[in-house]
């Protein structure tokens, strides 16, 4: 595995720009080539991201701060007319619609989790040199597209409000314009590049790489796409950042440090974006399929997100699974309690409380009964069935969001919280140790580990639990597949994709340890047949968690119910956390 960073601020632009340096004026149309070269140097990119870092973290003024920043640096890069600025006392405008104000707009991007804040700010910066109506919305368009990329939005996303705001056409490709491109210190002329090489991307590399083969301002163009693409993909290369930072002055790290401390990329907003994501996601690829056999769906496979079927839905309804997840964030955001969560359920059951098109239509019958219990006053704790015959997978398929408010807690502490929750609908010590293996494994993805790894871990972790525990033998036992063997190396003949509890948790983790990406997690899990919706939103919760909502295919996003309410959802449990941390 690589060695990635943990700081996705501004060092992105600052690597292109390095990167980009040495091929400003000598032009490479390839994506081949060293990264990591001697004559490689910060230039004028730099020099102004810092500024305007600078001026952001310390409430100066943006003019003063470029000019005396600039002062220093004066040989770095800058334009003719940027160098009149500087060489100026008056520090007026001069109309100047070069990219000057686009390449050291991102920074911008994270003063304000309100984008018109965001493309005021960028406005501002903008307009102290580059006053012309081009200059000024290459700024915002980078400071915005920064913005939805540390929101968590997709490329479709980004790109589509781009276009729509700024009237930039970004409807070609790189291949395409790479023969013939030019030189272009426009705005309009590099800033739709910067972007579209981001939009191409992979990772943050090929970001860089795609970059600059294009040609034209190269380390411009690095820079803004290099930006952009460490905030989206969370992953920087350690050597990059190493590297780069060897070739900064001290001052310029201690800016890019501050920085980092004030707005450092949360992750936790993006890991419950992804878990929600995927857990309704799953869910909605297999409403259609349920009850379907297995042998069906090997002729008839699930690929898209598809609707009708088994409950005549539209495509991207998703169901119990789902909603009684979101009931758990619901409460969860006001402080987990377990009268609220029993409120909640009810209130899904009888009123339609979080569901996809305002409709229940599927619920399982240990659910039911609790809920009727939960009417009926008894307590939470003592509402769901304890005999072996209760043992549906009804309390696993709702449990993963709790994994955000344990991380700091003891082992016994999160099984004590994960008991009570599970028990609401499902109090059999087998459901209840299902829900539990599910969430430490979740959580070890939460602390950065490979999910293989977190599979042998978990060998030898989780019996120890038991034993303190003191889980009888026969309960022990029905775990003997994920302890003991190596479920991963079974066949798909002898993975049960039914109701049972065991069941679905060794399936989902057989689909999640078998596979390389969501896609393929989540329509494994579906095309299991039987509990497909089940499966697949288990399944899908830990890949999401583990691969990241951008992996998620665009296609199985677009058509899901309630998308917006969905993020809306995740945004109000990451504040309610950050809250209590800071409380």
């Amino acid at each position: 595995m690589k060695n990635f960073s943990n700081t996705y601020t501004i060092i992105g632009a600052i690597i292109g720009d390095v990167i980009g340096s040495r091929f400003e004026h000598q032009n490479l149309k390839s994506t081949e080539f060293d990264l990591c070269h001697e004559c490689c140097q910060f230039t004028d990119d730099s020099v102004l991201t810092i500024a305007v870092a600078d001026a952001i973290l310390n409430q100066k003024d943006f003019a003063r701060t470029l000019w005396e920043i600039g002062q220093n640096y004066y040989d770095c890069g800058f334009g003719s007319r940027f160098k009149q600025w500087l060489d100026s006392k008056d520090l007026l405008p001069y109309n100047s619609y070069g990219n000057g104000s686009a390449m050291r707009a991102l920074p911008v991007c994270f003063v304000s989790d309100d984008l018109n804040e965001v493309l005021n700010v960028a406005k501002q910066t903008a307009e102290v040199t580059h006053n012309h109506p081009e200059g000024i919305k290459g700024a915002q368009a980078v400071a915005a597209a920064g913005f939805l990329a540390r929101k968590g939005k997709s490329k479709e996303e980004i790109k589509k409000y781009i276009t729509e705001t700024f009237n930039y056409d970004l409807n070609f490709t790189l291949d395409e314009i790479r023969p013939s491109y030019q030189f272009d210190v426009s705005c309009q002329g590099s800033v739709p590049q910067s972007i579209v090489s981001f939009l191409e991307s992979t990772d943050f590399e090929s970001a860089i790489r795609l970059a600059i083969s294009i040609g034209g301002d190269s380390d411009t163009i690095a820079s803004i796409s290099g930006g952009l693409a460490a905030i989206y993909y969370q992953e920087i290369p350690q050597e990059l950042v190493d590297y780069t930072l060897k070739k900064l002055p001290p001052e310029f790290r201690m800016v890019l440090e501050n920085f980092d401390k004030k707005y450092k990329v949360n992750h936790k907003l993006y890991d419950i974006q992804s878990v929600l994501l995927g857990i309704s996601v799953g869910d909605a690829l297999g409403v259609p399929v349920e009850f379907k056999s297995r042998t069906y769906l090997k002729e008839n496979p699930i690929s898209e997100m598809l609707g009708f079927g088994t409950y005549d839905q539209l495509p991207g309804t998703w169901s119990d699974d789902s909603s009684m997840s979101f009931c758990l964030v619901e409460s969860m955001i006001s402080g987990l309690n377990l009268n609220d969560l029993a409120r909640n359920f009810i209130k899904w059951y009888d009123e339609s409380f979080w569901t996809a098109r305002g409709e229940v239509f599927d619920i399982g019958i240990a659910t039911q009964r609790a809920i009727d219990r939960l009417k009926q006053n008894v307590s939470p704790t003592l509402a769901g069935g304890r005999e072996d015959f209760d043992n549906g997978n009804g309390s696993l398929m709702r449990i993963l969001p709790i994994v955000f408010g344990l991380e700091n807690l003891e082992w016994i502490q999160r099984f004590e919280i994960i008991q009570n929750v599970s028990s609401i609908t499902h109090g059999h010590i087998r459901s209840i140790l299902s829900c539990f293996y599910y969430v430490e494994f979740a959580l070890l993805i939460l602390q950065g580990k490979e999910k293989n790894s977190i599979y042998r871990q978990l060998q030898n972790s989780f019996p120890n639990y038991l034993e303190k525990l003191n889980i009888p033998v026969k309960e022990i036992e029905c775990f003997d597949r994920l302890l003991k063997d190596d479920i991963a190396s079974l066949s798909e003949n002898d993975i049960s994709s039914k109701g049972y509890v065991v069941a679905s948790l060794e399936a989902s983790i057989w689909c999640f340890l078998n596979t390389e990406n969501f896609r393929q997690a989540v329509e494994n899990a579906v095309n299991l047949g039987d509990d497909t919706d089940t499966v697949a939103s288990i399944t899908g919760g830990l890949a999401g968690l583990y691969y990241g909502k951008k992996e998620i295919p665009n296609t199985w996003l677009e058509p899901l119910a309630r998308k917006d309410d969905i993020e809306e959802l995740s945004f109000r449990l990451y504040k309610s956390l950050i809250n209590r941390a800071v409380g």
